[in-house]
């Protein structure tokens, strides 16, 4: 049950329906810092597809290969 003293504190609630997540209550500051966390990794995202635009796929997918081995090594 969602009480003012639990929403006050800034406390996170999930909603189920029949055992399953179906909502999350988040504080609002901590709705902003996703919210802006979302953005700043579309902004990333776009700026690497700028950077990928002309590249070969084969060479990516070989470059990508290669890195996870590395890592993995």
């Amino acid at each position: 049950m969602l009480k003012e003293g639990n929403i006050l504190r800034g406390d996170d609630f999930i909603v189920e329906r029949a055992g399953k997540a179906m909502v999350a209550i988040v504080s609002m500051e901590k709705y902003e810092i996703m919210r802006q966390n979302r953005e700043e990794a579309r902004k990333a995202s776009d700026i690497i597809k700028g950077k990928m635009k002309d590249a070969d796929i084969t060479t990516t997918d070989a470059l990508i290969s290669e890195a996870i081995s590395d890592i993995r090594a």
